[in-house]
């Protein structure tokens, strides 16, 4: 089982990829991060799809096209 991501990892996450992420992703990290984990419950798979949906992707589908890589 993969541990659940904690706030920290998160923050220090959002704050790496800021140049990428959506301005209102990054406006309010602390924010973000709270809501994510609410959402998510930390599940690194969830997490994903939650940062996903707020960049305005699917995650299944993205999900999908990778694994056929």
């Amino acid at each position: 089982m993969i541990d659940p991501l904690s706030e920290q990892v998160l923050v220090n996450w959002m704050e790496n990829a800021i140049d990428v992420l959506p301005i209102q992703m990054t406006k309010k990290i602390d924010y973000t991060v709270q809501v994510i984990l609410e959402k998510s419950e930390g599940i690194p798979e969830r997490v994903f799809a939650q940062i996903f949906g707020l960049c305005g992707c699917n995650w299944q589908e993205e999900e999908t096209r990778w694994l056929e890589l």
